[in-house]
């Protein structure tokens, strides 16, 4: 606990939120390996609050992720995304900017030509034509393994978790 609150005191955060987490931010995103969300954070799954009950979250994200109405506001939804930091490009340049696509419902973005095995130009595959993008997984050599649709992608490892935001 010291160790948190020392870092409170560097960073000059302020928290008054609940739980251990409450002396974070409101709106700091934290990969979690629970199953539910710890005291004084919410499950990153697109869910709303109403704005009276969570008002230090919507004060801190707003409704950038959403608002089903004018009482209400959405957390962001990460279930099956990766998160992409602000950036200037324009698929980048705005926070809660999403393609809406979670990863099981992708389609190809673009491609850079013909695949050939063991490509590492990181180009993205549509698989069989079911429309989700294939991802696969490097081998201990660094090659690319090829799914079983016979299309080799190139893309990262990856670890399923939840995410967590500071209410």
């Amino acid at each position: 606990m010291n160790a948190i609150l020392g870092l409170q005191k560097t960073l000059g955060i302020s928290g008054a939120g609940g739980g251990t987490l409450g002396i974070f931010p409101a709106g700091l995103i934290l990969p979690y390996g629970g199953d539910t969300a710890p005291t004084g954070s919410l499950l990153c799954d697109g869910a709303a609050y109403p704005r009276s009950t969570k008002n230090r979250l919507f004060v801190a994200i707003g409704t950038r992720y959403g608002a089903p109405d004018g009482a209400s506001f959405n957390v962001p939804d990460l279930r099956g995304r990766f998160p992409a930091g602000l950036g200037p490009n324009a698929a980048v340049n705005a926070l809660g900017k999403s393609d809406s696509a979670a990863l099981a419902n992708r389609s190809p973005i673009h491609a850079h030509g013909p695949q050939q095995p063991g490509s590492t130009d990181g180009s993205l595959s549509s698989g069989t034509g079911s429309g989700n993008i294939v991802l696969t997984d490097h081998g201990v050599s660094g090659s690319v393994i090829t799914p079983t649709s016979g299309v080799p992608v190139d893309s990262p490892s990856f670890l399923v978790v939840n995410f967590i935001i500071v209410e």
